[in-house]
């Protein structure tokens, strides 16, 4: 971001004028005595439209560069005032802002067009309110936005929204809009100085909101609480988390799907004993293969045909290791409560005539555990937003990323294990510290090659792509967390199979040893 001139310095050249970076474009006029009675000069600043949606939104930090811009915005905003170099402010830290309510809010529906047609597409109970909703902004970067209320002029929304920043700017504005179908309609805006909320830390305030409409005086309660950077306690928990800090159980961590066995391990030592280097996928399947009640998955997506097994070495080894699909089926077969939650690609369908883009293959790991006994259900990435287009868009270009297995483990003494980080049981993720291009395909991915660069489609064309991720393996407390996670998850997505849910193993519901 870039800061205004304090007062004092220089006004900025115009073109033509001496100490000018701008070369006038031929044939211009820039001399004033050549200007022809009756004709204006010609003004070189761009046109701008100056409306009450500018203020606040950025643009005024380049209006204010010129002395007759700022006799123009304090008309526009009698509270206004200008941005001077010593007013922006290094805003950093843990800021909690929460949005109470709005009072006297203008009626926005009905007063035109837009308005009309609005209320058309959208029946309402009563068609002459406004439906606010508030953005919250650091200057022009929005940071936070409330729920849409219907047909409300006294909206209470009540929202607390906890958030890390890290902006240089001058001010905070609320932004009150009304939701339209298409568009938005402001209804009045306000602003607190960044200097202001590093200096009281606590601020709890109704503001007047500065409206375009007449005869009206809305406000907006708001709370607003800051921590700079500079006075937070160093510490190992990370706050505002949606679990706590477990104290209890064990963490493994694993670099790439398969860390194979090297020189350099003879040099580590854990607890005086030697370092033997440990594959997530071994220890995924070794896991699911000792599951007795349960086996939970949530992954951005997940291929049924690929091997958690592999031999780096024997080809034909590595065929005789089954699929993951055939050891779902086999262990839900047995009795045990196998629940998949991916993620639901918008641009594919059930009857496949659409591909998709990303190649998630979340309708064909659907249709393959079809008339199972294996849960699959794909969750669409929804989120209440404005208008359609928003909403649309917004529902395209974003997806759900968890990726968890939680099962219980029988040889495991803990009753049950989770794995989270960032690999997916999907194509292409299969990799080990070596990174091979060209040779594994012969054997570990010869029938898993995986390649977004086009027309490359196997391995004798070129090529496969490496991936290199991190993953854990996470026991006690913790793993419960992640069967909380996934039990609010799967009630939400798939409450017609809530009964699938399993109930814990007996030692885990043993709280005291957990103490």
């Amino acid at each position: 971001m870039v800061c205004h001139r304090s007062e004092g310095a220089p006004p900025p050249t115009k073109p033509g004028e001496p100490g000018s970076n701008t070369t006038p474009r031929p044939g211009s006029n820039t001399n004033p005595s050549n200007t022809t009675r009756g004709q204006k000069k010609k003004s070189h600043r761009p046109m701008v439209s100056l409306t009450e949606e500018t203020i606040g939104m950025g643009l005024h930090r380049r209006l204010t560069e010129d002395k007759q811009y700022d006799e123009i915005l304090p008309k526009l905003d009698p509270k206004y005032t200008k941005v001077k170099e010593k007013d922006c402010v290094y805003f950093r830290g843990d800021l909690k802002v929460t949005v109470k309510g709005a009072s006297n809010l203008p009626n926005a529906d009905g007063r035109n067009i837009k308005a009309k047609f609005d209320n058309l597409m959208r029946p309402k109970k009563n068609k002459d309110l406004s439906d606010p909703y508030v953005n919250v902004c650091i200057d022009d970067i929005k940071i936070l936005q409330t729920k849409v209320i219907k047909d409300e002029l006294d909206p209470v929304w009540n929202e607390t929204f906890d958030t890390e920043v890290s902006h240089e700017g001058t001010k905070m504005f609320f932004w009150v809009w009304d939701d339209d179908v298409i568009g938005k309609e402001k209804l009045g805006h306000a602003s607190i100085n960044l200097k202001d909320i590093i200096h009281k830390k606590v601020i709890k305030q109704k503001l007047d909101l500065f409206t375009p409409f007449k005869n009206v005086k809305p406000t907006l309660d708001v709370e607003i609480e800051f921590e700079p950077v500079s006075e937070a306690v160093g510490e190992f928990e990370v706050t505002r988390s949606y679990f706590p800090l477990r104290h209890s159980g064990e963490v493994t961590l694993y670099q790439d799907a398969c860390c194979l066995p090297s020189p350099a391990h003879q040099h580590i030592s854990v607890n005086g004993s030697p370092f033997t280097a440990r594959s997530a996928w071994d220890d995924i399947a070794h896991s699911i293969e000792k599951a007795q009640k349960f086996i939970y998955f949530t992954g951005w997506s997940m291929t049924h045909d690929i091997r958690l097994r592999r031999d780096s070495l024997d080809s034909q080894k590595t065929k005789s290791y089954p699929i993951l699909g055939e050891i779902l089926k086999q262990k839900a077969n047995e009795g045990v409560n196998v629940l998949i939650l991916l993620w639901d690609e918008p641009f594919n369908n059930e009857e496949m005539t659409m591909a998709g883009v990303v190649g998630t293959n979340d309708e064909i790991t659907r249709n393959y555990f079809a008339n199972t006994k294996v849960k699959c259900v794909l969750a669409a990435r929804k989120k209440n937003t404005r208008g359609m287009l928003e909403t649309l868009v917004s529902n395209t270009s974003f997806s759900h990323h968890q990726k968890i297995v939680v099962c219980d483990d029988a040889d495991a003494s803990c009753g049950t294990v989770g794995y989270i980080g960032g690999l997916d049981l999907t194509v292409g993720r299969y990799d080990d510290q070596i990174h091979s291009l060209f040779q594994s395909n012969l054997n570990q991915h010869q029938d898993d090659f995986y390649q977004t660069f086009p027309g490359i489609n196997n391995g004798s064309q070129g090529p496969r792509q490496p991936w290199h991720d991190v993953h854990a393996r996470v026991t006690g407390e913790a793993a419960l967390d992640i069967i909380t996670n996934f039990t609010e998850r799967w009630r939400i997505e798939a409450p017609a199979e809530d009964t699938c849910l399993a109930d814990l193993p007996a030692e885990d519901k043993d709280e005291s040893r957990w103490k």
